[in-house]
């Protein structure tokens, strides 16, 4: 039977890290992306060849039956032995991974812990494939390797020192986290209290910079970020045009009134121009591509030939893509949840109909999501 899984939450801090530092850790997660891509392709394999057999016929020939029934576990156990038999579980990929590291010479870049975790995520993955819950699994290219990894515990792998605030992992390689100071940033301090189960390392791209993080997984519930919500005070909120206030008896909050719905519509336009002219000067060959209404020319249609664009536009272009992608992530992951009791004052609010609705004063249970 599985085990309920406790609570935990994240805390990300930036890292320090220098030239050669991030050569480094490039290196160890070019190693974890081909280490990933055999592990994916032995298991793919594996999957192939039980799918194949008549042992994992008989069992999806079985009647299902109710849950917990006799004949529902017997259908499981076959489906048990059938994965045993061709070796398509946790412990034989992590087994099969581990082969291929100390095969290829990547002992002094990947450790055990993280090793297991990569054929840990693959088989993950590969049990979603093979129930029908999510497409075959792709191979990590060049262009797209992987952007994180973990180890299992805080005692080997990449490791968190609170009393350093530094990251170490490996031996003699140390990276120091950008702490803010408590009186700066208290709920990070405060989220640094609890247990840390293990790190992950982070890295994306930031404009034209590759960033690196940590991420520490901690143990337990994330700390209130403002202490009236955990105590059940009696709050007012003042709801401005572009800023929530939260007034309490022993603390106050200011928040963004829907921080997700400003749009650089003005530098998107401008980048939009720049790639037209781009595409313009860089293709001098097909004029008629850029009319109102593309017109054949030597029997070839023009909107299936390729353009070319400057390699200037080229990374603005993609730079502003990511800038969008972690917007619409950052919008997705957050969510306001208020349940208080509030005082408020006449507010009016326009509903998507365009009739105003004027509330009265009184108790309002809100749920912001």
């Amino acid at each position: 039977m599985a085990r309920a899984p406790k609570p935990t939450f994240i805390t990300e801090l930036p890292l320090v890290v220098s030239h050669a530092q991030d050569a480094v850790m490039l290196g160890r997660f070019e190693s974890a992306r081909r280490l990933n891509n055999a592990v994916l392709g032995d298991g793919l394999k594996a999957l192939a060849l039980m799918r194949e057999s008549k042992a994992w016929a008989a069992a999806k020939a079985l009647p299902k039956g109710e849950a917990k029934s006799a004949v529902r576990n017997a259908r499981n156990e076959a489906f048990k032995a059938s994965n045993l038999h061709f070796g398509f579980t946790e412990y034989a990929l992590q087994a099969l991974a581990t082969a291929h590291k100390n095969a290829a010479g990547f002992d002094n870049r990947l450790g055990a812990h993280e090793t297991q975790k990569i054929a840990s995520r693959v088989f993950a993955s590969l049990q979603e494939y093979a129930f029908g819950k999510r497409g075959r699994p792709r191979f990590k290219g060049k262009h797209r390797s992987l952007h994180s990894m973990e180890g299992k515990s805080n005692a080997a792998g990449p490791r968190w020192h609170a009393d350093t605030a530094t990251v170490s992992w490996g031996k003699g390689f140390v990276l120091p986290v950008v702490m803010p100071t408590k009186s700066k940033d208290p709920y990070i301090h405060a989220c640094l209290n609890a247990k840390t189960k293990y790190c992950r390392i982070v890295w994306r791209m930031e404009g034209e910079k590759r960033r690196w993080f940590v991420q520490l997984v901690q143990d337990g519930v994330a700390p209130a970020k403002y202490e009236f919500l955990s105590s059940g005070q009696v709050v007012g909120l003042d709801i401005g045009p572009s800023t929530v206030a939260i007034v309490g008896d022993d603390a106050v909050g200011l928040e963004k009134f829907a921080p997700s719905v400003h749009q650089p519509w003005k530098a998107m336009r401008v980048l939009q121009r720049a790639q037209d002219r781009s595409r313009r000067a860089m293709n001098p060959d097909n004029p008629d591509f850029f009319r109102s209404s593309p017109t054949l020319a030597f029997g070839h249609d023009l909107l299936n030939q390729r353009l070319f664009s400057s390699h200037r536009v080229s990374r603005l272009v993609r730079r502003f893509a990511r800038s969008l992608r972690v917007k619409i992530g950052s919008r997705d992951s957050k969510r306001l949840h208020f349940c208080v009791d509030f005082l408020n004052d006449r507010f009016e609010f326009c509903f998507s109909d365009g009739v105003g609705s004027r509330l009265q004063e009184g108790n309002l249970h809100l749920d912001l999501s």
